[in-house]
């Protein structure tokens, strides 16, 4: 009879399973990675074997000189004391260490939260099995986790809203800041235009003055020139080339020159003033006499 198929599958997985079972464990020498500057104190410097040395290392609480030293002392009457060492099966990680604070990690995605989350770097593989949690273990510490990112997302909000009043407090200071110093600004400007126009005004009543004495400086000289105005324009104003004849507090001459300068200049103002029609048959003759005259008093006809 030829056996099934399901059969043969039966066999075949309780075969695998057999198999697995007798795989023996994997053996290593507890001996390699001891420290040798601890071993070398032990049997250079006390004098112990490498057998006992390396034994007090193995079995020893803690793998320092004290106490490996310690355990052979309590086990040196033992009858396998200088025995060799046994192979012992090697033990597979259930964790890992953090060498920095001591805490137990379960996986690696926890050894690399913790990692990020405090900077520690030195970590180690360990042999302790963390305990898994509890379904009321763990709802308790998701509960925990959201009750403390709850009081985060709280706190934040309340050093947001800090951070929110306090800038519009200097929003609002520098605000005002501004405004006040745009009106300085402006006061100054005003202050500005204000001197500028009074500046100006001053400028144009000396001006005026100027001219005044100017006009009044052609009107003496007319009248002590008998109504001629020989004085030619300078830079700093008219510069009389007559004669200049002193004058008393009324403006009358006060040497007989002058005098008689000034009756001429009278007479000749009082006398009538005759008409002059111009003729436009004779405007070319006017051009001509025009053109032939040269002002300022600098010579020619004038």
């Amino acid at each position: 009879k030829k056996p099934t198929a399901d059969n043969d599958n039966d066999g075949d997985a309780t075969m695998k399973d057999a198999t697995e079972e007798e795989e023996p464990p994997k053996m290593i020498d507890p001996t390699v990675g001891l420290d040798t500057e601890i071993l070398k104190q032990l049997t250079e410097g006390m004098g112990f074997s490498m057998i006992r040395a390396q034994k007090g290392l193995i079995f020893g609480n803690g793998s320092t000189v004290e106490s490996a030293v310690e355990w052979i002392m309590q086990h040196q009457d033992d009858l396998d004391i200088d025995e060799d060492i046994p192979m012992q099966p090697a033990v597979k990680a259930q964790s890992y260490k953090c060498n920095e604070c001591g805490k137990i990690l379960s996986n690696m995605a926890n050894l690399e939260l913790h990692a990020n989350k405090t900077g520690h770097s030195d970590f180690e593989e360990s042999t302790q099995r963390v305990k898994p949690l509890t379904a009321e273990e763990k709802a308790a510490k998701i509960q925990g986790i959201k009750v403390l990112l709850a009081s985060k997302r709280a706190e934040r909000e309340e050093a947001e809203k800090a951070e929110n009043v306090d800038r519009e407090k200097s929003r609002r200071f520098m605000g005002k800041e501004m405004a006040k110093t745009r009106e300085q600004m402006e006061v100054e400007k005003r202050k500005r235009d204000a001197a500028l126009r009074k500046k100006q005004k001053q400028e144009y009543a000396r001006e005026r003055q100027r001219i005044r004495a100017e006009l009044a400086k052609d009107k003496a000289e007319r009248m002590a020139n008998k109504g001629k105005l020989s004085s030619k324009l300078g830079v700093d104003g008219y510069n009389p080339d007559g004669i200049q004849y002193e004058l008393d507090a009324d403006g009358t001459p006060t040497t007989e020159e002058g005098k008689d300068g000034a009756e001429d200049a009278v007479a000749s103002s009082k006398k009538p003033k005759t008409a002059v029609h111009a003729s436009a048959a004779k405007i070319d003759d006017y051009l001509t006499k025009v053109s032939s005259y040269r002002a300022g008093g600098d010579g020619g006809k004038c």
